[in-house]
């Protein structure tokens, strides 16, 4: 976002912005998860694409049964997460130099990731955390009965997404 609002951001919010970014992955070293989240999107072993239908499923079983089954929070999050990727999208560190130029960000030193592959392991990540909260809540949540119902609603869209998501990681 940095690189594709960079002619629009006043020079000091960019200097500031840019040495944050340097802070960040100065500090991820010190925060696996990150490091494993780069690895993970860099490394999938399956180019098969994401299994759409079922995203799109899964958003409108939980649109539809908001806010008797699902938290309206629930819902604007997933929609956030599934919002389509930018055509063209690229990640663009190559801008003018500090001095010649306002402040553009500075290169990641684990690499670009694609944005494409990148947006794909967020969507399935999500859906299988939210996955994750619903096959918990019968344990954590016992008195409510809605239980059922949500999992028997989602799981047919869930499954084909884990399965993507499994073959990615090569689990």
């Amino acid at each position: 976002m940095f690189a594709g609002d960079l002619d629009m951001l006043p020079v000091p919010f960019a200097a500031k912005l840019k040495v944050l970014l340097e802070q960040h992955i100065g500090l991820r070293a010190y925060y696996p998860a990150t490091e494993d989240f780069y690895e993970s999107v860099r490394s999938g072993h399956l180019e098969a694409p994401l299994p759409m239908d079922a995203i799109e499923n899964i958003i409108k079983v939980v649109e539809d049964n908001t806010p008797t089954l699902f938290e309206p929070s629930v819902s604007e999050s997933l929609g956030a997460i599934a919002q389509p990727l930018p055509p063209g999208s690229t990640i663009d560190t190559d801008a003018a130099s500090f001095n010649t130029a306002p402040p553009s960000p500075p290169p990641d030193p684990l690499g670009p990731l694609d944005p494409v592959r990148e947006w794909r392991f967020i969507v399935a990540s999500g859906t299988n955390a939210l996955w994750k909260a619903v096959k918990f809540g019968p344990t954590a949540y016992a008195g409510y009965e809605g239980w059922s119902k949500i999992i028997e609603t989602l799981g047919p869209h869930v499954a084909p997404i884990i399965t993507w998501l499994r073959g990615h990681l090569g689990l």
